[in-house]
């Protein structure tokens, strides 16, 4: 269960295109230290997080909002993945140049759709959205209303 919950929570298209650009970077030796630097920012904040998460609530469901900051160590591996794809098949097949930005145009409305869309569907859910308008109306008229926390203003009103 842990394990769904971290690779849905690390954006799953980019976690599994930078794990195969890892794997191929180690296998050919041309693996880093800045890399393995960066790895061990990502590793070390998911184990904290899920350390965390399941020692202070006692849940093994992780939300994705915990990961996500150290998700984007993980794009640096996928974009460059994405670009040695491209430079591989362009060189390849001279021919197929269109079908070279169809593949690479579907590759990013995945990774967009992966991205955005469940975000955009919490916001514009039917009544959820209804809610966060009035919200985002409200607010300026209470923060321009609140005076404060009731015990200090009466400690103020004493000394003043």
């Amino acid at each position: 269960m842990i394990f769904f919950s971290v690779c849905n929570a690390l954006y799953p298209y980019f976690t599994l295109a930078a794990l195969v650009v890892i794997l191929l970077r180690i296998r050919f030796k041309l693996w880093t230290k800045g890399e393995t630097f960066l790895l061990f920012c990502v590793i070390f904040h998911t184990a904290g997080e899920i350390l965390q998460i399941v020692l202070g609530d006692g849940k093994w469901d992780l939300p994705r909002r915990y990961l996500q900051p150290a998700a984007p160590l993980l794009f640096v591996w996928t974009a460059y993945g994405l670009f040695l794809l491209w430079k591989h098949f362009i060189k390849k097949f001279r021919l197929l140049r269109a079908g070279a930005v169809l593949v690479s145009g579907v590759l990013v409305l995945l990774l967009f759709y992966d991205g955005m869309v469940p975000s955009l569907r919490k916001r514009h859910r039917h009544g959820k959205g209804n809610r966060i308008r009035i919200a985002e109306k409200a607010a300026p008229v209470i923060r321009n209303r609140y005076k404060g926390p009731k015990k200090d203003r009466l400690i103020r009103n004493k000394l003043v």
